[in-house]
């Protein structure tokens, strides 16, 4: 049966055609009954906690054929992370679709350049400035996965949401927030 190896950068020969040595970091078997039968295809291999190191390991995966360790194909270089951040920082935005909405109407609010590594960010509207549990309106607010229900996901590093302006009759300016304080607003 043909594998998958994943293995830290430079313990395996260099390219196609080469091997691997026995031990590798992390491996998934293929699903398929004969020897070199896959032509194409995706695998999902879990990757273990023991692969987080720091400084970050460089990994690679390869193709390996006939139960053996000879090398069909190479993946490209890959570390992993203790988070979903997937890289450096980076300067968030937050724009509105329109500098005015209808009371009870829907505005859309996208971002783009924020951490992956939290998990149920919210989009809200507030009274004014930062949210806290006493300005934010609470039928006027989403996580950014575009729900009310909390689940424990990390946001996009980029996307939109829809979220119900206040119903209120009364002309009034609001402030849009982003926040990662998942104790605000409460539920």
């Amino acid at each position: 049966m043909d594998w998958i190896g994943i293995y830290a950068a430079g313990r395996c020969g260099n390219g196609i055609g080469k091997t691997c040595p026995s031990g590798s970091n992390f491996w998934q078997r293929l699903n398929e009954a004969s020897p070199n039968s896959a032509t194409a295809g995706t695998l999902s291999v879990t990757i273990p906690a023991n692969a987080l190191t720091s400084p970050p390991t460089t990994y690679f995966g390869y193709y390996l054929i006939n139960d053996l360790y000879n090398i069909a194909a190479v993946s490209n270089a890959f570390t992993v992370q203790s988070d979903c951040s997937g890289g450096g920082p980076t300067t968030p935005t937050l724009s509105a679709s329109t500098t005015n909405v209808v009371a009870g109407g829907f505005l859309t609010i996208s971002w783009t350049g924020v951490s992956t590594s939290d998990i149920d960010d919210r989009l809200m509207f507030t009274a004014s400035g930062v949210p806290t549990a006493s300005n934010f309106y609470a039928d006027s607010w989403q996580y950014t996965y575009g729900d009310n229900i909390q689940k424990g996901i990390h946001p996009p590093a980029s996307g939109s949401v829809s979220i119900k302006a206040p119903a209120l009759q009364v002309p009034t300016t609001y402030t849009t927030a982003s926040t990662t304080d998942s104790t605000v607003p409460p539920v």
